[in-house]
């Protein structure tokens, strides 16, 4: 028989390349890998879009970074974990109260509505594919430049025709506009929530937003564990997720619930849910009101005012900035406002944060800054150099209907801002994780904005930057703070350690000087020098180590020796130690 050259089917051709490409991301950290088994030209696309998140403005570098001396020093001393830092922020899967569960359970058997899993899905993706109108002058500018371009293409001239025929002229180029602007615009429509509208949200929404209320609410008591809040205001309240939430969080100190909803039908849910299923009982958290009206806020205030996925349902930009106003105005110390995880969403919150800054500059009695996420009161750095919005996850437990228990979990986004009244404390504010930390074989991958308002993609190690650093971060999860500073290499004064924790104080000013020359060092090592600079560079750097060591051998005997206690000392490897 003779034998053919057969040419390799495609689909066993990326057969192979997949099994090679999972291979490669079991073995190799994603955003360091170079895929040399794919083509030319998927791996020039695999550079161009990694290699740039690769290449980002670092500003945690070697040696000059160090967890805060009040994070380190009860952590080391009491024994615990750094996975307990105060940064963290983010929650285990969020499940709702038993209670609440077997309510709504109770309700769903009571009020049956038809198809309800269809239903509730098909109004989840409503939901999250929801956009905010588009204003009348756009609407009207964008009508012009199409109608202009319809008549660039027909050049017809109107002169010669007759009445009549112009009529029929411009009512075609009319239609015509209007089939574009349906084709290209947004289509909105308010939302109206009947009956079985509402009990389709309830199945499908109210565990969500039950946990990211409690994530916004957990994050001002860990912060603020002495705050206690006294009153709440809610807009747009819909099944009082953030009445459950708040009561969960600073329990029977909250003695008042204002909740506002333009649909009846939501509000009677909601008040059925607190009186477990039966209209005839007291509900179980006391001090909450309905109405579907928003009061006065010059006769008005509250200690906490809350809106959630309510900016998506006002008609108009200029009745969404009314309405954040008059609650800036309502508010006595914070003010919550969380969006979808999406395009649409963050643009809300991010118009919401800059309206709500633009006049606390402008007046001093609303003056007030960004307590969460942003730890600075400029533009939006992810905004304006990715393209990108800012959002966070949550992880909750869904509602289960079957009478099997199953530890399923879903994980949504979402965006959102918190407000306080007055002006931010001097002390200087953590970075904040804006991404996923990728926890790769002895080093982690983080994206952090920081209180300069400027975003890095740092990659850190336990050697270059310390094992509290490293630690630190890999106990942090998207959403947290990153308890760490930056020091000052101006300052020689100001040198902390972080190995093990011990701080190396009042240290003289040689030996303060040596950090800047070895960075210096440091680089030309990485650089990709020769072999006999590596060399050379090794040789400074164990002398810098053993002359540190004999000035901090001359400090501590200089030390009285009349105390009992001998303090240990332990030498910063993680500052003078060679980086080959």
């Amino acid at each position: 028989m003779r034998m053919t050259n057969r040419r390799v089917p495609l689909k066993v051709v990326r057969a192979y390349k997949m099994a090679a490409s999972m291979r490669m991301k079991r073995q190799a950290c994603c955003l360091c890998r170079i895929p040399s088994l794919l083509t030319n030209e998927s791996a020039k696309f695999y550079l161009r879009t990694y290699s740039s998140k690769v290449k980002q403005t670092r500003h945690i570098k070697p040696g000059e970074c160090c967890v805060d001396p009040d994070v380190a020093k009860p952590l080391t001393k009491g024994g615990s974990s750094f996975k307990t830092h105060p940064g963290i922020m983010t929650l285990r899967p969020v499940k709702m109260p038993e209670k609440l569960i077997t309510t709504i359970k109770k309700v769903i058997d009571t009020y049956p509505v038809q198809n309800l899993n269809k239903r509730s899905e098909k109004l989840n993706n409503y939901l999250h594919s929801r956009h905010p109108p588009t204003e009348q002058d756009t609407l009207t500018r964008l009508a012009q430049e199409i109608q202009d371009n319809i008549r660039e293409k027909d050049k017809v001239d109107t002169s010669t025709m007759t009445p009549e025929e112009q009529k029929q002229y411009e009512k075609k180029i009319s239609l015509q506009v209007l089939k574009r602007l349906r084709y290209t615009q947004y289509h909105w429509v308010p939302l109206r929530f009947d009956a079985p509208t509402s009990m389709t949200y309830l199945y499908s929404r109210m565990a969500h937003n039950y946990s990211v209320m409690m994530r916004c609410f957990t994050e001002i008591s860990r912060r603020e564990p002495e705050y206690i809040p006294n009153s709440m205001f809610d807009f747009g309240s819909g099944l009082a997720s953030s009445v459950w939430a708040g009561n969960r969080v600073w329990g029977q100190n909250i003695y008042e619930y204002y909740c506002v909803d333009s649909s009846q039908d939501m509000n009677t849910l909601a008040r059925l849910l607190l009186q477990g299923g039966e209209e005839r009982k007291d509900m179980t958290i006391s001090g909450v009101y309905f109405r579907q009206f928003m009061p006065s806020h010059k006769q008005n205030s509250f200690n906490i005012v809350t809106s959630s996925y309510t900016l998506l349902e006002l008609p108009s930009e200029e009745k969404r900035l009314d309405t954040i106003r008059s609650l800036w105005q309502m508010t006595d110390d914070f003010l919550v406002l969380v969006e979808n995880g999406s395009k649409a969403g963050f643009q809300l919150i991010n118009e919401a944060k800059e309206y709500l800054l633009k006049i606390s500059e402008e007046q001093d009695k609303m003056e007030g800054h960004v307590f969460a996420p942003c730890p600075h009161e400029k533009a939006c750095p992810k905004l304006a150099e990715r393209n990108s919005p800012c959002m966070f996850g949550v992880t909750y437990k869904p509602l289960n209907m079957s009478a099997q228990s199953t530890e399923a979990k879903q994980t949504s986004r979402y965006s959102y801002v918190i407000l306080r009244k007055g002006k931010r404390k001097q002390d200087a504010a953590w970075p904040r994780v804006i991404q996923e930390v990728v926890r790769a074989s002895k080093h982690v991958h983080c994206h952090l904005c920081w209180p300069d308002g400027k975003l890095s993609h740092d990659i850190l190690t336990a050697k270059k930057h310390g094992k509290d650093v490293y630690s630190c971060v890999r106990a942090s999860n998207w959403g947290d703070l990153f308890p760490i500073h930056l020091k000052d290499s101006t300052t020689s004064g100001d040198n902390r350690s972080q190995s093990g924790g011990v701080e190396v104080d009042n240290v003289d000013d040689e030996a303060g000087d040596e950090p800047e020359d070895y960075s210096d060092r440091t680089r030309k090592v990485d650089s990709g020098s020769s072999s006999e600079d590596r060399l050379q560079n090794v040789t400074l750097n164990k002398y810098n180590e053993t002359f540190v060591s004999e000035v901090l051998t001359e400090k501590l005997e200089s030390v009285g020796t009349d105390t009992t206690r001998r303090t240990t000392w332990r030498m910063p490897v993680r500052l003078f130690s060679s980086p080959t």
